[in-house]
Order: structure tokens, then sequence, then C-alpha cells
């Protein structure tokens, strides 16, 4: 009879407590018992007396109260205080001597010094064990902790750290097992030690420690891999494969920094193991791969909306914020209106909205922010019952923090989270159960906090969440990964661990900062030294090493163009290639049908008798690339804008537009400018800007924000309008501006096109000039080439026939500093800065202007022809033209670019 058999042999004995190191051990010997009566051919059986060692402490104290009942407090039991109302009463001490002490974030010490306060009580020392040592951190930790003691005796609050100690004057055999089995211990504490061997033992309990057996015939080996990708990559692949040669084996998969790996290792965990997930429908929380290493709640979709929901029902809101709030699937009708939802948070973009308030959120409900299709009667009507309730008008009160939980629990219920028109999955299910439970939990602060404010009572709850380590429970899964730590006691058909670099096992020293190094290595605390932790890791490493018959540690070789190198404690084993089948799962025996793959890069014809969407963009887009034009001009999609703290460069180049349109719509022709002194003309500038930036002023709560903005904003309109116009005095040749936002209809090719001209000035040739200012860098250069960069003016060029004849097109460029016009014509004087053709760079290319005019028809209508036949190839011109698409997730360009780039690497590497 093996360890394990002997042990599960003993659970059966109703007077046998076995006591684990972990959850996970509990959970696996519970596993292994529930197996072993089922073999036996039993269908019931009593449940074993199986429990983390935490557990049980917990449990004994709960027995404690019970006995005790309403005469607890009486009898001088205490309170006992979890890691939340322990972390909020240190907070507290800390707080209250900041004059003393003063610290930029009081909470993050208020940790340290909580783990340092248990680190004392766990190895038996006091704090007049510090005396002589007069370190800063030191010194302040022994105030903070005689501040503490004092506190937790008045109030009568029992620290976690310190349980076992009040147990043990407490307990009595009644309450004891007969026989107490610990496992999977490497090593106790001292106060563990005493509580276990001494306390138990004295009170008739037999104490006994139990190991897993090592392995005689495990066998492991070491496999350097790329990098960590590819390392997780081969891993998962391993675990695939060995679960199709042997469906029934028990496979585990271990890491030294299992947190920081935990997201690729999920994401390739759908990928390798559960590759038909792609294709069918899944419940997230029956994941192939059960990964210990949970995550805030906060980050789970259906807890972080319901803190999204009560920020915003109680205070102001970035844009970005609201906008999750309106695509969340957690309220009521997030189905139903989730495209007008989505309307309004692109609406409220592109508004350049900063941050909203309730009301203005309830208004912008209501009205769609002023487009009707954007308006969310539904959540309206939800979002308006919770900020009407009656308790809203005492939220500036102080209560305790259980009363703001019921205020925050009945604000979500009128709200309506989680939603109503579609079922919530088992992860989501359980998500809002932990929820529930949080809410629970900020409810046992009272003894702790005692009245707070609104903002306190959700960033308490806040904390709460983020805090909560969570993972759904999907079940039993056959793959189990888990830190290094968490193995303890388990057994494997197989093992693989990764990460098995030097950086990571043995893990590096971390000594507790309130406590003095040299004692902590003195009393051989944990993380004190590196002796201390290469001793440690070699228990740990040897008893992984013999846990499974088959052992792979694996480690990367480097780390972007860092090299790493293998733990010294695995350096001995053999070294192996991963193996060559590291092929891509089969996804067509998971689908029982073939897979085809073609490229589609067609879209159905355009038709010809509507109007282009677009006008000038749409050339632009089809020349950078013409998957970007199909996208954006016929399946309408666009990438969300984000909000910035002004208004963004799209807005303030349309302030100098608009300001410019006014003053020429006064001034009208060169000779209306000249008769314009200086005073004049700024008086007329100022005017024209304050206009136009009234027009832009926000109504409601940013009101007071954009005010303040457009102040900055009319002072740089002024004086890039002011330096603009000295430059337009200097016009040699008389014009007169006969077209400002001028519309028209283009015919190119198969294609209608409506287009709107910013400027067009007459000369006195009655040759016409077109202009299009641009706030941003510009160049002619842009006007060339097969598929050009900028098309917009050789399009009004060669296309606005009405104009009658064009002697040129002109950039407009008003950027502060470097205000002038680049343009290209047909005599080098009509403008300043202005070049003939003949005196271009590109004069090669057409031998006169209307040549000119001529190639530029012929490449837009060979453009206009590629869009009208549904030309839709992601072929951007270069890969600068990807970088403000926006598109990428829909074109999935990097993605194709990985392929081409993998498939060029695979060519030359055939070559001879």
């Amino acid at each position: 009879m093996n360890a394990y058999q002997a042990l599960l042999q003993s659970v059966g004995d109703t007077q046998t407590l076995v006591v684990t190191v972990n959850r996970r051990l509990a959970r696996h010997l519970h596993e292994r018992y529930a197996q072993m009566r089922q073999i036996q051919g039993d269908s019931v059986w009593e449940t074993p007396r199986i429990l983390p060692q935490n557990a049980w402490l917990e449990t004994l104290w709960r027995e404690l109260e019970e006995r005790d009942g309403i005469q607890a407090q009486a009898v001088g039991l205490p309170l006992l205080l979890n890691a939340s109302r322990e972390s909020l009463a240190w907070e507290g001490v800390i707080a209250a001597h900041q004059s003393r002490y003063p610290l930029l974030k009081p909470a993050v010490a208020a940790r340290g010094v909580m783990r340092a306060w248990g680190l004392l009580r766990q190895w038996r020392r006091s704090l007049d064990d510090l005396t002589g040592y007069d370190e800063p951190d030191v010194l302040a930790f022994r105030f903070w902790a005689a501040e503490f003691d004092a506190l937790c005796a008045e109030r009568g609050w029992l620290p976690s750290a310190a349980l076992a100690d009040e147990l043990a004057g407490r307990i009595t055999p009644p309450m004891l097992p007969k026989r107490l089995i610990l496992a999977g211990f490497d090593q106790l504490t001292p106060q563990m030690q005493g509580f276990y061997f001494e306390t138990l033992t004295a009170l008739g309990v037999v104490v006994e420690t139990w190991r897993a057996d090592a392995l005689a015939d495990a066998q492991a080996r070491c496999i350097p891999c790329s990098g960590l990708e590819a390392e997780l990559r081969a891993a998962l692949q391993w675990t695939r494969r060995t679960l199709l040669d042997n469906p029934a084996a028990r496979i585990g998969i271990a890491a030294p920094n299992l947190p920081a790996i935990a997201e690729p290792l999920r994401r390739l965990s759908w990928e390798i193991l559960r590759p038909h997930s792609r294709y069918e429908g899944v419940d997230p929380a029956d994941a192939p791969l059960n990964i210990s290493a949970g995550r805030p709640l906060s980050d789970y979709p259906a807890a972080h909306d319901a803190l999204l929901g009560l920020r915003l029902c109680f205070g102001d809101a970035s844009i970005a914020r609201v906008g999750a709030f309106l695509r969340s699937p957690f309220l009521p009708g997030g189905l139903r209106e989730a495209e007008r939802r989505a309307l309004l948070d692109a609406r409220l973009r592109r508004l350049g909205r900063r941050a909203m308030r309730p009301d203005g959120l309830l208004r912008a409900l209501s009205d769609g922010a002023g487009f009707a299709p954007a308006s969310c009667p539904q959540l309206h009507e939800r979002f308006g019952a919770a900020l009407q309730a009656e308790e809203m008008g005492g939220l500036r009160q102080t209560r305790r923090p259980s009363a703001w939980a019921g205020v925050f629990s009945r604000t979500l219920a009128r709200l309506g989270w989680p939603g109503d028109d579609r079922s919530l999955d088992s992860a989501e299910h359980q998500t809002v159960t932990a929820w529930g439970q949080c809410l629970s939990a900020m409810g046992a602060l009272d003894d702790v906090s005692g009245a707070v404010d609104l903002h306190t009572a959700l960033s308490q709850l806040t904390r709460l969440a983020n805090e909560r380590d969570f993972q759904p429970d999907g079940g039993l899964a056959q793959a189990q990964a888990m830190g290094l730590l968490e193995a303890a006691g388990e057994q494997f058909d197989a093992l693989w661990i990764v990460g098995m670099i030097d950086e990571a096992w043995p893990p590096p020293p971390d000594p507790n900062p309130y406590l003095p190094l040299t004692l902590q290595r003195q009393w051989e605390m944990p993380r004190a030294s590196a002796a201390r932790e290469r001793d440690y890791a070699e228990v740990i490493t040897q008893r992984l090493l013999t846990c499974a018959p088959q052992v792979v540690v694996s480690w990367s070789v480097s780390e972007e163009d860092r090299p790493l190198r293998v733990s010294p404690l695995v350096a001995h084993l053999a070294l192996e290639d991963a193996d060559a089948d590291a092929d891509a799962p089969d996804v067509e025996r998971y689908l029982g049908a073939p897979l085809e793959s073609f490229e589609d890069m067609q879209a159905p014809a355009f038709d010809a008798q509507l109007n282009a969407p677009g006008g000038a963009g749409l050339f632009q887009s089809q020349s950078q690339c013409p998957f970007q034009a199909f996208a954006r001009y016929r399946l309408r999609a666009e990438s969300l804008e984000e909000p910035g703290s002004g208004p963004d460069a799209r807005r303030r180049g349309q302030f100098a537009h608009r300001a410019l349109d006014r003053f020429w719509r006064v001034t009208r022709d060169s000779a209306g400018l000249a008769a314009l002194n200086d005073v004049a003309l700024l008086e007329r500038i100022v005017v024209c800007v304050g206009e136009v930036l009234a027009e832009s002023l926000e109504s409601g709560e940013d009101a007071a924000w954009w005010e303040a903005v457009t102040d900055l904003e009319r002072g740089r309109l002024i004086h890039l309008l002011r330096n603009w116009l000295d430059g337009e005095r200097q016009r040699m040749e008389p014009f007169t501006v006969t077209g400002l936002e001028l519309p028209l209809t283009l015919q190119v090719g198969p294609l209608n096109v409506r287009a709107r001209l910013d400027r067009v000035d007459r000369l006195d040739g009655d040759e016409a000039l077109v202009i299009d200012y641009k706030t941003g860098l510009s160049s002619p250069a842009g006007w060339f080439g097969p598929r050009p960069a900028d098309p917009q003016l050789p399009l009004y060029a060669a296309f606005a026939h009405e104009l009658g004849p064009i002697c040129g097109a002109a950039f407009g460029q008003l950027r502060p500093g470097n205000e002038r016009f680049q343009a290209i014509l047909t005599h080098s004087d009509a403008i300043p800065g202005g070049k003939a053709l003949e005196q271009t760079q590109y004069s090669e290319r057409a031998e006169s202007w209307q040549a000119q005019l001529q190639a530029w028809r012929d490449v837009l209508i060979r453009l206009a022809d590629a869009f009208a036949s549904g030309a839709a190839a992601v072929d951007p011109i270069k890969p600068s033209a990807c970088l403000y698409c926006g598109l990428q997730t829909l074109c999935r360009v990097d993605q194709l670019r990985g392929a081409d780039a993998a498939s060029a690497e695979q060519e030359d590497g055939d070559g001879v």
C-alpha cells in the first residue's frame, strides 16, 4: 500500500482529520477519495474530514463563537479580522499618524506592515526583539505596530495571524479529532509547529505528517524553447497528445511565475486543447485547462460593469467609462438597444465630450445627444429610476459600510443589473454570486471603518472587488495549471514545468522592508536570503521531478533580444529538442468535416446609379488600401474616436476653416483685404474667431471647462489667422473668392461623387484656383503616382469642369509658424510659394498642365473603376498607411503580414 492509499484509507475514520497545506490539495484528496469509493462499488459515503489549514482554524473559531453564542463578547471572545478588515485597520493607524510618518500611499504601506506583523507572530517574535535597530522603516513599524496592538486590545479585535495563538488557550478536547494528519507541508512556521506538536499533543491529539511517495521510475527531461509563446505552445501540444493517447490521464502544468503567464496560457489553451471553440458556442467556465491563478473579481465583465454603473449613478465619469457603460450587456435591453447605444457612444465621442454627470447622461439617453436614432428609451427609463430614488437625496450623509452596501445593491437593482434579455452563462452566474459576497464583505467592515461618506464607501467596494481573487468553477478538468508551491502533495500521470529560468527559480530574495534584514536571515524567514530560497527550492524541485512518471522541464532561451539561462536546479537534466510535430490541432477531427480556405478579395459591385459615398476621401482610401475604402464607405465601418483633454486636431482644423470662411464672406477679394489696415484686420479676425467659437460652446456639465478651453483656442486662432492673412496680402495678382465650401457633383468614371471645395479663387484671367486648407503636414508630392497619397486637389482640378479653366491647385497650410501656400500652377507668380509644373520634379511625368490634368483623370478613373467593381483587397500602399486607419481589427492586416513573413522565411529556408 503506497502513501496515497494509506492516507485515503485513514480519512474514512470519522475520528481522523487531514489538514492540507492549501485548498488545491484538499480538493485533490477529496477527488481521490471519491474515486476510491466508486471503485469499491459505493454510491453514497460520508464526506471525509479534509480541510486546508486556514479553513480548519477558522472552523474552530466559529465553533467557539457558536458555543458561547450571545455571551461571546462577555466571555472576552475577540472579533476575528479577515484580511480586508485588518488591512483597513492598519490603514487607519497609519493615516492617523501621517504627520509623524508621512506616506504617499498609506494603503500600500499597510499591506507591507501587516505582513511584517504577521511574520513576527508566525515566528513567535515580539516588538521587543526589534529594540536597537534604528532603520527608519523599522522604527516606523515599531510605532505603528504598538498603536495597532493597543487598538486591537481596546476594540477586542483578533488579527488572523494571531488566530492559532488565541485558539491554543481556548480549544478543548471535544472540539478536536483523535488523529490529525498534516498533508503536503514542506515547512511549518514556529507558531504552527507549536500549535500542532505542543498544544494539540498536550490535548491528546495524535499528530502525524504525510507526504506523497516519490516515484522511483520518474523520468525527467529538459527542453529549451525559443521564447515564452513557443514554450507554452509546446507544453499545451504535449498535453493534447498525452490526452489523446490516454483520455483518463491527469496532466499538470506548473510554473514558478504562473500569474505572469496565466493570460497567454489561458488563450492558447482554448486554441490548442479546444480548437472547435472557435466555431461552436462554449461556456467560458468549461475551460479545457484549469488554471489556479485567478483574477481580481473587478476584471470580470459582470462585476466590472456593476462598479461602472455605480460610478455613473453617483458622480462624474469620463466619456470612455460612459461608452463602456452604454455597451454593457449586463444592463436591461443590452441586446435590444445595442445598436442605439453604440451610436450614442460614437456620437458622444464625436462631439468631443470629455466627461459627463449623471443628469447629462440621462438627457443624452433621452435625445441621443441631438441624434434621435441614438436615443435609448429603455436604458433611459432604468437609469432615471436609479437616479430618482428617494435615498439619492441623502448621498452627502455619512453611513456605515453595511448601509452603503444596501444603497449600492438597491441602486443596481433599479438599474436592472445584470440584465434581462439574455441568459447568463455559468461563469457570469458565479461572478454575480461573488459580487453579492463582496457586498456582504463590505457590510463586515462596520466594526473597523465606522461611518464613511459615499466616495470612501465606493472606494472600499472597489478595493474589495480588486482584492478578491476569483476564478469561476468549471468543473473538473484533466489538465491543471498551478504554481510550483501549489503542487505540494499531488501526483500526476504527466507533468510539464514551464519557465524554469535562473531569474525565476530559485526565486530571488525579497525581504520585508519593515523588519531588520539581519534578524530575518537569522530567523530564516521566507525570502530573506538567497541561500534560504535555494535550499527551499531544491526541496520543491526534487519533489516535482518525482511526482509523475513523465516530467518535462522547459525554459526560454531568450526574451526579445536578451539571452536567458536555465535554472541551476534543473541544469543537470538531459537536454532534448522540442517535439517536431508542433503542428496546429486537427480542427477537422472536431468538426467532422473538411475545412476549405480561400481568399475573398472581391466585394459585390457598387450600384453606379447611387451617389458614391465619401467624396474625395473615397479616392484617398482606395489609393491607400482598397479594403479601407470598401470597409469605410460601403460597410460604414469606423473606429471610435478617443476623447482628449481638449479639441482634437480635426476640430481645431474645423475652427480655422470656419473662421476663414466667415472672413472671406465679408472681405470677398484682394481689394477688400488691402483696404484693411492692421487694426481693422485684427478686429475682423477677432470677430470671426469669436463667432465660430461661440457656436461650438457646449452647454450642460462641460460648459465651464469648454469655455476655458475655447479661451485658449481663441488666442491660437487669432495668431494663426493673422499670420496667414499677412501672407495673403503678399499675393501679386488680384483675386476674388468666388467659392467657399462650394458643393459640386463630379462624374469620375462610373461614380457620381459629391464634393465640397474649401475655396475657389477667380484670378484676373478668369481662371480658377482651387485651394484646400490643411492644418497638418502636406505636400504636392501626394498628388502624383498611380496610387496618390492625397488625391483630393487632383480630383477637383481634373473633374470640376463647371468651374471653367483651372490654372492650378494649392494647399493652404495652416500650421503655426509655417503658414504658407504649396501650389502647382500654370504660372508661378499667381500665388506666393506657387510653382509652375515645369519648375517641379514632377514635370517629367507630364509635358504640360493639360497633360497633367489628363494624367490625373486617368489615375482617378482607374481608382473609381476599382471601387465600383468591388475590389477590396487588403493591400496597403505602404505600412504607414495602416497607422491611423483604425480598421486593423476588421482587416487583420497584422495577421496577414505575419503569415506572409512566415511564408517568406520558409521559402528562404528551402532555397539552395
